[in-house]
C-alpha cells in the first residue's frame, strides 16, 4: 500500500503472523517502507510471491511504472534492477499499474495503463522484465506491448494461462464495457481470440472493473 507523509508518500508492506500480529522477522517489526523517488508520490498496487519466497511489488512512482523485489526478510533485492527497484515510463503524461505477476519462467509481468492525455490517449500496456529486472527483448518491443488498438482500455488484473498466454481483465473507457484481452507469450496480441484479441462484455449501461 502507501504510507502517506507530509512531503511525500512511500510504498509500504506489512507482513502478519498467522494470528494477525506483526511479523518481527520482516523489515522493521513487520513493516517495510520504501521511498522510490525523493519527494514523490509512491504507491503499491499489487504484489506477487516468487517460488523462492522473494516478494515482487508493482506500483507507481510519480508518473512512472515501478517494480520492486524484496527478499523474504523484507530487504530490497540488490540482484533486481537498481538496488531492487525498476522504474519505467511509457505514457507522456503518466502511468498507472494494475497488476503484477511472476510467470513460469521467472519473468516479472506487469499490466496497467499508459497515459498520453485524454481518454483516447490512455491505453493498455503490458511489460515483461527478466528475473534481473531488465526489459525482456523477446517480448513486444523491448519488453513492452502497448499498441494503438488498445486506446481507451484500462487494464486491472492478469493471469498466465497453461498455454503461456496472458489473460488480462479490465474495462473500456470509450464504450464502458468489461474486457478480456489475450496476449501471446512472445508479446503480441492474440488475434485469434475474439476481435483482434479483445473480448467485450456489455452487461448494462456502463461497466467498470
Amino acid at each position: 500500500g502507501t504510507a502517506t507523509g507530509t512531503t511525500h508518500d512511500d510504498i509500504a508492506l506489512v507482513r502478519l503472523e498467522a494470528n494477525g500480529s506483526l511479523d518481527p522477522g520482516f523489515g522493521s517489526g513487520g513493516v517495510v517502507k520504501t521511498d522510490v523517488g525523493s519527494g514523490t508520490h509512491d504507491s503499491a498496487a499489487d504484489v506477487a510471491l516468487q517460488p523462492d519466497a522473494k516478494i515482487v511489488v508493482g506500483g507507481t512512482s510519480a508518473t512512472s511504472f515501478v517494480l520492486l523485489r524484496y527478499t523474504s526478510g523484507g530487504s530490497l533485492d540488490a540482484s533486481f534492477g537498481s538496488g531492487g527497484v525498476v522504474t519505467r515510463s511509457v505514457g507522456t503524461v503518466g502511468d498507472s499499474l494494475g497488476a503484477v505477476m511472476v510467470d513460469i519462467d521467472g519473468n516479472v509481468i506487469a499490466v496497467g495503463t499508459a497515459d498520453d492525455g485524454g481518454i483516447m490517449g490512455r491505453r493498455g500496456a503490458v511489460l515483461r522484465h527478466l528475473a534481473d529486472g531488465t526489459p525482456d527483448p523477446t517480448f513486444g518491443a523491448g519488453g513492452l506491448l502497448s499498441p494503438d488498438g488498445w486506446a481507451g482500455l484500462i487494464f486491472r488484473d492478469a493471469v498466465e494461462l497453461p498455454s503461456h498466454e496472458i489473460a488480462i481483465a479490465g474495462y473500456s473507457e470509450i464504450n464502458p464495457d468489461l474486457i478480456l484481452v489475450s496476449v501471446l507469450h512472445q508479446g503480441v496480441p492474440n488475434h485469434a481470440y475474439a476481435l483482434d484479441g479483445v473480448a467485450r462484455f456489455d452487461l448494462g449501461a456502463a461497466e467498470y472493473a
